[in-house]
This record gives C-alpha cells, structure tokens and sequence, in this order.
C-alpha cells in the first residue's frame, strides 16, 4: 500500500513534480533578484553625489564711502558621501521688466561662461560674485525692474549605468528696501526678500528643460 502511494503520486509523475520545483525556484530567484537590486538602488540614492544651490548672499561693493553698487555670491554644495564629476555649470542674474514664468528658456537670458568643475563628497563651491551697479539697484527697490537669480549645473555621479543629473535654481529679489536716504552711503543697510521663482528650482527629470539641458 505505501508503495502503491508513492509510485502514483511521487514517481509516475517525476516530470510534473521536477517542472514545479523548476518553478519555484524560479519564482524564488526572481524574488531574490528584485531584493538584491532593490537595495543597490537604496544604497546609490543614499550615497551618490546631490549638488544644491544656495544663496543670494549680498556684499558691498564700496569705493571709500561711496557704495558703488553690490556683489552676489552663490554657494553650490555637494551635500552627498561620493564625488559629483565631469560637471558644468552656469550662474547669472537677470534684470527685466517683470519676473520669470513658467517655460522661460535659460539659454534666451543674458549667458556668461559655463564652467567645467569636479566638486568632492561634503564639499561646497563659492561661485564667482556677480555685480550689480547702484543704478540698477535703485530702480529695483522703485519696482520699475526687476531682478532674479538663475542658475544650473549638470553632471554625473561615480556610480556605472546611472544617468547625468541636473540641478537648477531661480530665485528673485522682492522688497529692496534702503537704511539710508543716501543711497551712495557705504554705511547703509541693505535689506530684501528672496523668494524662489516659480520655475526652474527642481532637479534631474522634475526639471522641465531636463532633457535639452543634458545633450
């Protein structure tokens, strides 16, 4: 009697048992796989490089007493534990009749050189000061331009398959307000709000021109 059991459910059918084994092992090895791959994906978003832009900071640019006009310094910062590299990058402002929306195109701005840079794990990146000259400033705080700050950078991580990545940023200057009646004073404060564009703070594919700006 076992015997006759065993001959009808496990021998005779030997094949169908082999196959079904086949399969779980199978289904098993895929599991393993997407776990596996999984977790190095994990492990690449934690560890790669993610550059970021901050700022404006204002500077005064003084000849003696006299204020000649203010200087913009913008940090980029690798705030990720491995090296961003093959980078490029470009920074400028922008003084025009209104603000950015939606869809504006960098590349119609007035351009400046784009630099090629490798920026270490945890290391940030003074960018080169941007002037602007008293004149321009007045007729910011009276509303009649307005001024903002855009920039990006495009580049690679260390890690194989992975593709470049972009970073961009836009921030405009609101409520230029003055300490001094004397705007040529060099002692005068300068106070003002930054808030970001509508447009063109995001990084890699959330960026809308994402796809132009790496070719």
């Amino acid at each position: 009697m076992p015997n006759d059991f065993l001959n009808r459910f496990f021998f005779s059918k030997s094949g169908a048992w082999n196959a079904l084994f086949t399969l779980v092992l199978m289904v098993f090895s895929g599991l393993l796989w997407r776990v596996s791959n999984k977790a190095n994906e994990t492990s690449i978003a934690s560890q790669r490089a993610f550059l970021s832009f901050s700022g404006p900071a204002l500077a005064k640019n003084a000849d003696g007493r006299k204020l000649k006009g203010m200087n913009v310094f913008y940090v980029m910062t690798n705030s990720g534990t491995t090296p961003a590299r093959a980078g490029i990058t470009e920074w400028n402002l922008s003084v025009g009749p209104s603000f950015p929306q939606k869809g504006l195109d960098f590349d119609t701005l007035s351009q400046t050189e784009r630099l090629s840079f490798v920026l270490g794990p945890k290391v940030l990146f003074q960018m080169k000061p941007i002037s602007i000259p008293l004149q321009e400033l007045e007729m910011i705080g009276e509303g009649k331009r307005h001024l903002f700050f855009w920039g990006w950078a495009t580049y690679y991580d260390i890690f194989p398959g992975t593709p470049q990545h972009l970073t961009e940023f836009c921030t405009q200057i609101d409520s230029l307000m003055w300490s001094k009646a004397d705007h040529t004073d060099a002692t005068l404060e300068i106070s003002t709000s930054s808030p970001p564009c509508p447009t063109h703070n995001c990084y890699d594919e959330d960026c809308e021109d994402y796809h132009r700006r790496i070719q």
